[in-house]
C-alpha cells in the first residue's frame, strides 16, 4: 500500500516573498514525505538530492515530492514511485500539443483543462518515478483513455499505472507499478 500525503500551505500566496514561499513549499513537501514514511512503516530520512536535483534513494527507500504555492505532496515506497500535484487552471493552449501527441489526443475524452492536467500530472509522475526530467516527455505515452481515478502510460516499454486524487482545483497523480494508493491530508 502506498500512502500519498497532501499538506495545505496556508497563507503562502503571491504576497509572500518568493524565497520564503519556496521555503514553505519545500518544508511542507518534506513533512508530507515524513508522514508517508511513517504511515508506510519506512524510515524517515533526510530526503537528499544529488547534484542534478534527483532524489537520492537510501536504505531501500524510494521517494517523490511535488509542491505548488498552496499545497505539497509526498510519497515513499520500497520501489520506484512518482508524484505530481497541479492546480487546475487555464494555461497557454499551445501546451496541448507539447504534452499530448496526436494519437494521445484521440484517447482524451475532452479538450478541457481538467483533462489536460490528468495527462500532465500522469506524465510528470511517471517521469519522476523513472528519475528523469521533462526532456524525456516524448518517451512517456498514454496507452488508454484516462478515467477520473487513473490512467495507464508507458515509458521506455515499461507500463506504469497512475492513480489520481482530485480536491477542489487541485489534482494529484501517483505513478506506480500496480500498488493500491491511500490518500491522506495532513
Amino acid at each position: 500500500m502506498l500512502h500519498a500525503v497532501l499538506i495545505s500551505i496556508p497563507d503562502n500566496d503571491r504576497s509572500v516573498p518568493g524565497r520564503e514561499r519556496m521555503r514553505r513549499q519545500r518544508e511542507a513537501a518534506a513533512q508530507a514525505l515524513d508522514e508517508s514514511a511513517r504511515r508506510t512503516g519506512l524510515p524517515v530520512l533526510r530526503w537528499e538530492r544529488d547534484a542534478a536535483g534527483v532524489p537520492v534513494f537510501e536504505q531501500g527507500v524510494c521517494w517523490s515530492l511535488s509542491h505548488k504555492t498552496s499545497v505539497a505532496a509526498g510519497v515513499v515506497a520500497t520501489r520506484p514511485v512518482g508524484i505530481d500535484v497541479e492546480v487546475i487552471e487555464p494555461r497557454n493552449p499551445g501546451l496541448w500539443e507539447y504534452v499530448a501527441s496526436a494519437r494521445e489526443q484521440t484517447l482524451l475524452p475532452h479538450r478541457d483543462w481538467a483533462t489536460f492536467f490528468r495527462l500532465w500530472t500522469a506524465k510528470e509522475a511517471v517521469l519522476k518515478a523513472n528519475r528523469v526530467g521533462l526532456s524525456k516527455l516524448d518517451a512517456c505515452r498514454l496507452v488508454a483513455s484516462p478515467t477520473l481515478s487513473g490512467a495507464a502510460l508507458t515509458f521506455e516499454q515499461s507500463l506504469w499505472l497512475v492513480t489520481f486524487f482530485a480536491s477542489e482545483r487541485i489534482l494529484t497523480a501517483v505513478a506506480h507499478k500496480g500498488a493500491e494508493v491511500a490518500w491522506h491530508r495532513a
